[in-house]
C-alpha cells in the first residue's frame, strides 16, 4: 500500500491504526473525505447497512453475468469502529433435508455454497485524486473462500446522496471466475 499522501491515493479512514474512541468528522479538503477529530464515525457516508439492488460481473469481452441470478439478495454493513461484512446469496435457496444444522448431503452441501458468499474484516478508505472514487481496501479475517481469508480485496466505490435514497455502487478489480477474469458492479441502497 502506498503511503499516506502518495500521489495515488491518500488515506482517508484506517480502522486499525485507529483508537475506535477517536472521531472524524467531515472534511473540505481537495481528495479527502474524513479526517481525525470532530464529529464522530457515525457521520461517515459508508457507515451503516446497505441491501443489494444488483450484482453483475463483465467480462473484458463484453459478457455480462449474474452470478446469484438477476434477482441475487444480499446485505453490507459498515460500521464505526472500522469492521464490514457483506452476505451474497441466490435469492431462493432449497432447504436441506434435515434440520440438523451439521447435517445436509454431499449434494446439499455444495448447492448451498455454490448459492451463497460471504466475508468479514478490518476496511480502510482511500480517495483517488482527480476522480469521484474511494478505494476501499476490505482486510479479510473470514471468508466463505478460504482462499480470501488473510488477503486485503481492493473495490473502488461511488456514493450518491438523495432524496430517493442512498446509492452505493462498488466496484472490484478483474477477478478470475469460470476461465475469465471479470469485475464485478454492485449496486447497494441504504436501508433505513
Amino acid at each position: 500500500m502506498p503511503p499516506v499522501g502518495a500521489a495515488c491515493s491518500r488515506t482517508i479512514f484506517k480502522a486499525d491504526n485507529m483508537n475506535p474512541w477517536d472521531s472524524v468528522k467531515l472534511s473540505n479538503m481537495p481528495n479527502a473525505i474524513f479526517t481525525a477529530g470532530g464529529e464522530s464515525m457515525a457521520a461517515h457516508p459508508f457507515i451503516g447497512t446497505w441491501q443489494l439492488v444488483s450484482w453483475e460481473r463483465r467480462a473484458p469481452d463484453g459478457e455480462v453475468t449474474y452470478p446469484y441470478g438477476g434477482d441475487a439478495a444480499g446485505f453490507l454493513t459498515y460500521t464505526a469502529d472500522g469492521y464490514m461484512f457483506v452476505v451474497l446469496t441466490k435469492a431462493s435457496r432449497s432447504p436441506f433435508a434435515s434440520a440438523d444444522v451439521s447435517g445436509g448431503s454431499a449434494a446439499e452441501k455444495v448447492a448451498a455454497m455454490e448459492s451463497y458468499f460471504s466475508y468479514c474484516g478490518r476496511y480502510e478508505l482511500q480517495s483517488l485524486p482527480g476522480t469521484a472514487e474511494i478505494k476501499t481496501i476490505h482486510h479479510i479475517l473470514a471468508c466463505s473462500f478460504p482462499n480470501w481469508t488473510g488477503t486485503d480485496q481492493v473495490r473502488f466505490a461511488e456514493i450518491s446522496l438523495g432524496y430517493q435514497g442512498d446509492r452505493l455502487l462498488l466496484r472490484t478489480q478483474p477477478i478470475f471466475e469460470n476461465g475469465k477474469l471479470r469485475i464485478s458492479h454492485l449496486i447497494w441502497q441504504r436501508l433505513r
